[in-house]
């Protein structure tokens, strides 16, 4: 066991966070959970702390990420996060100290330096070498890496001993996780599958690691299919990150669900390279291609029209896309936990159960940990990503949409939705760009779509009940019926959302389990039904279990299913069983004369004394005399101290 001197040195380039235009700067470090701290500086931007931590390192690499954050310090009010680094250093050399200046993820540099204390028998630091590369973590990150899709270069060894065993995977894909991970196919495989690369010695669980015992009783409500003793093996396998075990755990399921459906006719594996060239043969590109033209404006909803009812079923034509976008909102008083997790894991699913292919041409994930800009989820990526989607599909073409995130709504202006108010969804800078509404993913994600396509959505995320103003809801009140949303928006195509609460619902106890979670509540409950009964439970059967998970875990949303078509809610669940249109008129039905909803609540009521709620304004004049009082201590303590 060797050690690791780490010293923060100093900062430039802060936002300032007070009202004198400065701030009170001081840094926190989160390691093997332990918090060391620094002392604050009063009244800079440029703060000098030269102080050093001494923690003990394991030489074989089994070691996990260093988080850094640098906080404003208020005296009458709680303190500010002013931004956050994550960095994963590996092959240190006791010869050689590191230092460099890391970008936060909001504004500003932190200073860092790292000494490597081997065997007394070492030789001592020299000169420093090149800083390392910082985890990314904000849409601001300013190199994107190489990339290497669809290079022409000879692929890496052992791209096609992977590609052999996973075809859904892309030759591309595999070589740019072979380059990741140094050629180390294993690494490139975990890499692939559950979206982290392992350190060295990472694949053995350390029985030395102390495992919580909360942690494992919480991991077991999520995926109930696990025994006690998977989850501790687990917890061990990813010294005790939760995050890291529940993406292990849900891998694991997965696995065991594909070996054990392997005979079973629904199950079969997508061949990267023929879903890509389908999708070149009909004109698709890849994602890239879009981002020069960037994202188009919403188009208007056709007017109320008569519409063409379908007859017979509709044959799949292979051709499946897949979005998916997670958002943590690192260094926001609103971040969240498992978002970029759920992508990772919802993509494992739909790859190694449900036939769906990795490449450029058939799956975009976008997640606020991305070195390249163009895979932030910004509301301008995320709206040209949606244009990705559905530009050019066909009838029989299968499409999925997968966010976890932040959910909220707004007033409705035309007083068309039931409740009186819009759901959201929030991209990374929604303080800068606005949310996207309802309205917006109606007229850009689904109405587009011609009858025939098949668009599954899942929506984790508070107040996501109608996110996509789909005209019918699957309600269990006196048994499992259809009935009508009176906002809904009829459509040709065959379009279901399965979401985390309705609308007037937060998704995972906005009191504080939302921000903690190592994993989406839905997205975790979703993987748990599938992997357990991945092509034979019908639509009840499947809500039921949903709805069952999210109790038991102490959750009290409801989970809620809308649709554009009303369908035999007793045949099994699919992503690629289309229902032809049988809708007779399409459009939103035009609003009774004289007659026009007003919002039954205020619009975010849930998220009051909540992290979200507080960037959004929301319950700011309920104790004005306490804020105000609040805000006039800090004014003091910022002029004063």
């Amino acid at each position: 066991m060797g050690r690791l001197q780490v010293t923060v040195v100093s900062a430039h380039g802060l936002k300032a966070a007070d009202l004198n235009g400065k701030a009170d700067p001081y840094v926190k470090l989160f390691w093997r959970g332990k918090t060391y701290k620094t002392e604050k500086q009063k009244k800079t931007l440029t703060p000098s702390w030269n102080e050093t931590w001494v923690l003990d390192w394991d030489d074989s690499g089994d070691n996990p990420q260093l988080v850094f954050e640098v906080w404003d310090w208020d005296r009458f009010t709680s303190h500010d996060l002013m931004g956050r680094l994550t960095m994963q250093l590996q092959n240190l050399n006791p010869s050689n100290p590191i230092e460099g200046a890391y970008p936060l993820n909001t504004q500003g540099q932190l200073v860092l330096r790292f000494v490597y204390i081997g065997p007394p028998q070492q030789a001592p630091p020299q000169q420093p070498q090149r800083p390392p590369m910082p985890m990314p973590q904000a849409p601001n990150y300013p190199a994107a890496p190489p990339s290497y899709e669809g290079s022409s270069s000879n692929y890496p060894p052992g791209t096609d001993e992977i590609h052999h065993a996973f075809p859904q995977y892309s030759k591309d894909r595999i070589a740019d996780a072979l380059r990741r991970c140094n050629g180390d196919r294993d690494a490139a495989t975990t890499y692939l599958l559950e979206g982290y690369i392992p350190q060295q010695g990472s694949g053995r669980p350390s029985s030395s690691v102390r495992v919580d015992p909360n942690a494992v009783r919480e991991l077991c409500q999520m995926l109930p299919q696990c025994t006690e003793d998977q989850v501790r093996r687990a917890l061990q396998k990813a010294n005790g990150d939760k995050e890291r075990a529940t993406a292990i755990l849900i891998n694991d399921l997965i696995m065991m669900a594909q070996q054990a459906n392997s005979g079973s006719p629904q199950h079969h594996q997508a061949n990267a390279a023929q879903q890509q060239q389908m999708w070149q043969q009909s004109g698709g590109g890849a994602y890239n291609s879009y981002q020069s033209s960037g994202a188009p404006a919403a188009p208007p909803l056709p007017q109320f029209h008569q519409g063409n009812v379908g007859a017979g079923a509709v044959r799949p034509s292979g051709r499946k896309k897949a979005l998916f976008i997670g958002i943590n909102y690192f260094g926001t008083r609103a971040s969240l936990r498992g978002c970029i997790n759920d992508t990772k894991s919802m993509k494992n699913l739909l790859c190694s159960l449900y036939g769906f292919a990795d490449t450029q041409y058939t799956m975009v994930t976008l997640t606020d940990d991305q070195r390249d800009p163009r895979f932030v989820p910004t509301r301008q990526n995320m709206m040209t990503a949606i244009r990705w989607l559905t530009d050019g599909a066909q009838p029989g073409d299968v499409l999925f949409f997968h966010f976890s995130g932040h959910g909220a709504q707004q007033e409705d202006p035309t007083g068309q939705e039931e409740d009186g108010l819009n759901e959201t969804i929030l991209p990374v800078d929604f303080q800068r760009a606005g949310m996207i509404t309802d309205d917006e993913l109606n007229r850009c994600l689904v109405a587009p779509l011609p009858a025939g396509v098949r668009l599954t959505a899942i929506m984790d995320c508070c107040h996501s009940g109608t996110g996509l103003d789909l005209p019918f809801l699957l309600e269990s009140y006196g048994g499992w019926r259809w009935t009508q949303d009176t906002g809904g928006v009829f459509l040709h195509a065959d379009v279901m959302l399965i979401s985390g609460c309705e609308d007037d619902d937060v998704s995972a106890d906005a009191a504080g389990k939302f921000y903690s979670a190592p994993g989406g509540a839905m997205t975790t409950a979703f993987c748990a039904a599938c992997t357990s009964n991945p092509y034979n439970q019908t639509y009840p059967q499947l809500m039921n279990n949903l709805h069952r998970n999210l109790r038991n875990r102490g959750f009290p949303q409801k989970p809620q299913l809308s649709s554009s078509q009303q369908f035999d809610i007793n045949r099994p669940f699919a992503f690629d069983d289309i229902h032809p249109n049988m809708n007779q008129y399409i459009g939103r039905p035009p609003p009774q004369p004289g007659r026009r909803r007003r919002p039954k609540r205020k619009a975010n009521a849930g998220l009051a004394g909540t992290p979200l709620g507080g960037m959004l304004g929301v319950g700011a004049a309920v104790a004005g005399g306490v804020i105000a009082g609040a805000i006039l201590g800090d004014i003091m303590g910022d002029l004063l101290f």
